[in-house]
Parts: C-alpha cells; structure tokens; sequence
C-alpha cells in the first residue's frame, strides 16, 4: 500500500498532478472522491495503473488543510557554531580543491654566534692598515664620502650598502671578515658608519687635534658650534687640497662629497666632531706635523 504524509496530502490538494512528467516516472493523482491511485506512465505516453487505491474521505468543505509548522515536521535547526576570534579565517584542509590555504610555518631562527670583540679589534688594526698601504687618496674619498652621508642625517646603513661602499675603494675582504668587522658598530641590523670609518681612518694625534680645534674656533664667528656654507666658502682654498697639489685629483672630483654637502647653502651646518674627522682623513696626506700645521694655514683663510 502507499501511504502519504499529511504534507504531500496537502500538496497533492493543491496540484493534482505531483511528479516529473518523463516516462517511467510515478505520478500522483488526488481524485474527487479521496481515490489514490499510482499511476505510471510508459515511454509510450499511455497510463497504467499498478497496485491498489484506497478510499480515504475528504475533508469537511468548511475545513481547509492545516498548515504544518516546519518546527514538527522539518529537522531540527543545527546549532549555532561558536564564534571564531578577530582575524581566525577558516582555512582548506584538502590540497586538491580550490581555495586551499597551508598552514603556515614558523621561519627558521638563524643561530646567532656571539661577536668577539677580541677578534673584532685585530680584524680593525687589520683593514686600517690596509686603507694606509692604499694611499691618501683612497683615505680621504672614503671619509669624504661617509662624512658627506653623516652630514645628510644617512649615517646607517645594513650590511650590504655598508660593505659596497667598502669595496668600492678597495677593501677586499670576505663576508666573513666584513660581518667580523661590521660586529661592535651594529645596532638593530644597522651599520654605524661614523664611527666606524672614523675608527677606521684614526684619530689625530693631541697637536693635529689642537690646531683643528683652534681653526674651527675661528671659523665659526657666531661661536654657535656650527659651520654654515657662508663661513666656508668664505674661508675654503680648495686650490691648496692636498690631492690637487699632488695632482692626485681635480678640482672638480676634490669638491664632492663632504665639501659639496658643506658649501651647500640648502645643507645642515657641520659640526666640529664631522670637520674633526674630515680634517683626520686629510692629514694622512702629510707624515710630519709641522707640514700638516703649515698647510692648515694655506688651505684656510683665518
């Protein structure tokens, strides 16, 4: 026998025909009388009748079907996923579809092998030696260079930029050596190329320092501690640069760097810790300090 629910009863009231009109297909037939009948449709497109009808009374004419709340005869509602924190986004397990997102793996920490100051001071003395051996012109262009950056507020850089500018005057070194010497002047995988290159090239000795100190005293008028390009070009003989007396360089390549970036009027003013170390790549250019003293004198108008 075929049963129906009260739902496809009350479907079956409101279209008599229920089913897909294609052969072979079962369609549903409510008669007047309460009469239901299976009937199956042949590829032919004629009707037979199988199995066997019961009369079932209709309902009252004064009474309409009730309609069936979904709460009882649909399955129950699922229950509410748990709310997923900011940011979580549900990810694709299987690889093959699309959308697939992996996930994601932790970078491997590098191993981080202590500095040794030690071996750091000798590779120093090492690489200072070699820049002496290179001649004063490598000297000054190197500090010309890095002083012009200091002046700029461009005084770090990261290892790569730092052993570039290095190599670009002929410190031939490996990364070993490089990462050895760029050890106690790295902060936060910065180079710190002032003082470095200050290490580098060597402090003045206490009277080369003294007669620094005094040009800058009087140079600077105003005694604010600061070298502005009028007072520089004012006093600056650029003829008398050691490297164009010694026909080393023209004019024109000796007026780079440090002194461009000082004679710029637009330029930050230059203090006397960048003049100081300017001044101390310039005296590796004369071995005696009476000969430093005395060419003080002729590249400065005091």
């Amino acid at each position: 026998p075929v049963v129906y629910t009260p739902t496809a009863m009350a479907y079956a009231q409101a279209s008599p025909v229920i089913g897909l009109q294609r052969p072979g297909i079962p369609r549903l037939r409510l008669e007047q009388v309460g009469v239901v009948s299976v009937q199956r449709t042949s590829k032919a497109g004629s009707t037979s009748t199988e199995g066997h009808s019961e009369v079932r009374s209709p309902p009252p004419a004064h009474t309409s079907v009730p309609k069936l709340s979904a709460s009882v005869h649909s399955s129950p509602a699922p229950a509410a996923a748990a709310p997923r924190p900011p940011g979580d986004v549900p990810r694709k397990s299987n690889p093959w579809i699309r959308g697939y997102t992996p996930e994601p793996r932790a970078a491997p920490v590098p191993e981080t092998k202590p500095i040794d100051l030690q071996e750091s001071r000798e590779m120093l003395t090492s690489v200072r030696s070699q820049l002496a051996s290179l001649g004063p012109r490598c000297t000054i262009d190197l500090c010309s260079t890095v002083s012009a950056r200091m002046a700029s507020g461009r005084d770090t850089m990261d290892h790569a930029s730092a052993q570039h500018i290095l190599r670009s005057y002929r410190l031939r070194l490996s990364d070993a050596q490089y990462n050895l010497l760029f050890g106690p002047y790295t902060e936060a995988g910065k180079v710190q190329m002032g003082p470095l290159v200050t290490d580098l090239i060597g402090k003045l000795n206490e009277r080369r320092l003294h007669l620094v100190v005094m040009l800058f005293s009087k140079l600077d008028t105003n005694n604010d501690g600061l070298l502005t390009a009028v007072d520089i070009r004012r006093a600056l003989r650029i003829a008398h640069h050691p490297l164009v007396v010694s026909g080393q360089a023209t004019l024109d390549q000796v007026h780079s760097g440090f002194l461009a970036r000082a004679m710029d009027p637009s330029a930050e003013p230059i203090t006397r810790e960048q003049f100081e170390v300017y001044h101390a790549a310039l005296s590796t250019a004369f071995r005696r300090d009476d000969d430093f003293a005395a060419w003080l004198t002729r590249f400065w108008r005091t």
